[in-house]
């Protein structure tokens, strides 16, 4: 699952463009087609901009498959590029497929979401956009991406995914668990507000860093946890503590901690302090105490 936020560019003059993919096609004679929308495209050369009140589903040559929601500028294009070559020798020449999403000249705020199928065909890919379609059926749910945070709820793992771009703390709120998820941001300025998603298993993060928790079988969970920082000095990575508070009463579903964890229980939550460096994830199985 991708997602950007706050793409800004002052530039004014040329487009800012996220690219979602750039394929060699093979032999100039018969190059390979693109799938787009579920119809094979072979003509060439093609530029084609995506209707942006629809979802698209794309696959290209190599069998990754892309669904991006509806309310984004995608363009596809099949044509001849000129490019030089590695030692910058000569100049050579290919036929290319390749994919974007424009933001159009000077985006103030843009944003992208997408999500990539690896080694897929176009009759996984189709399905999938289906099931995309319903709150029931939709294999994960994008929960919030904004400036602060980006949220993801994986439906079949029972997987939460939060990449945090600042400390702060989440709120509560009524709904148990295992209610669907949905939502909680307003998509469109005075539209009404969705239903509540679930209750957060994060509480809190005390500094920005990356974040899952996993639901496992007998109430178990797995907690893995990173600074992508690398917080060098003299280009040497150095420890630096994250401390993320989890909702509950937690304890190591092990012997004893895992090592650089420190696990600490208050009213109500469990606070898990992790010493994290070189970008590496520290990965801590709890269970319910």
């Amino acid at each position: 699952i991708c997602l950007g936020t706050g793409i800004t560019d002052d530039d004014g003059t040329h487009p800012t463009q996220t690219n979602l993919f750039q394929k060699h096609l093979g032999d100039e004679a018969m190059p390979q087609g693109i799938v787009v929308d579920g119809m094979a495209v072979h003509e060439l050369p093609l530029q084609r901009l995506l209707d942006p009140e629809r979802r698209h589903s794309l696959l290209d040559p190599q069998g990754t498959g892309y669904l991006i929601p509806a309310g984004q500028r995608v363009s596809v294009a099949r044509r001849c590029q000129r490019f030089p070559e590695q030692h910058d020798k000569k100049e050579l020449a290919g036929v290319f497929a390749t994919a974007w999403i424009d933001h159009g000249v000077a985006p103030a705020d843009g944003g992208y979401e997408y999500a990539v199928l690896v080694n897929t065909s176009p009759t996984a890919l189709a399905g999938f956009a289906e099931a995309m379609k319903s709150d029931e059926t939709a294999p994960y749910r994008v929960l919030r991406k904004d400036d602060v945070a980006h949220i993801v709820w994986d439906q079949a793992s029972g997987s939460w995914a939060y990449v945090f771009l600042k400390a702060l703390p989440l709120a509560s709120t009524k709904a148990p668990p295992t209610t669907r998820v949905r939502r909680w941001w307003h998509p469109v300025p005075g539209a009404p507000p969705l239903p509540d998603p679930p209750l957060h298993p994060v509480v809190s993060v005390d500094r920005p860093c990356l974040v899952m928790v996993e639901e496992l079988a007998d109430g178990a969970r797995a907690l893995s946890v990173a600074d992508p920082d690398l917080n060098l000095v003299e280009g040497i990575s150095q420890v630096r503590e994250v401390s993320v508070v989890l909702r509950g009463q937690w304890e190591p579903n092990g012997a004893r901690n895992a090592p650089g964890v420190r696990i600490r229980r208050d009213e109500g939550v469990t606070r898990i302090s992790a010493d994290c460096q070189r970008g590496e994830t520290i990965e801590v199985p709890l269970r319910r105490r």
